[in-house]
């Protein structure tokens, strides 16, 4: 399926809106409280259970040592365990 310029345009402007209105600047596994931290551009901070997400249930702390946020970010990324949230 063959996608038009315009397409294109639109989806982009409708990203555009979506990362506006809250994406991740910074993201890390706090070990003490067994819970993924992230900050969005707006300033409110998500935490999480990391055992709810998916990939990362059973994890070891230091395989969520090093997290990364997708380019978009509205994605997280654990390099060592190869999961997406």
């Amino acid at each position: 399926m063959a996608i038009s310029k315009r397409e294109f345009e639109n989806a982009q402007a409708r990203m555009e809106v979506l990362r506006e209105a809250g994406r991740a600047v910074s993201a890390r596994h706090d070990r003490r409280t067994a819970r993924v931290i992230v900050m969005l551009n707006t300033g409110v901070q998500l935490a999480f259970p990391a055992q709810l997400a998916e990939g990362l249930a059973g994890a070891a702390p230091e395989s969520m040592a090093e997290i990364e946020i997708s380019p978009a970010g509205l994605g997280l990324h654990c390099p060592r365990l190869d999961a997406d949230v």
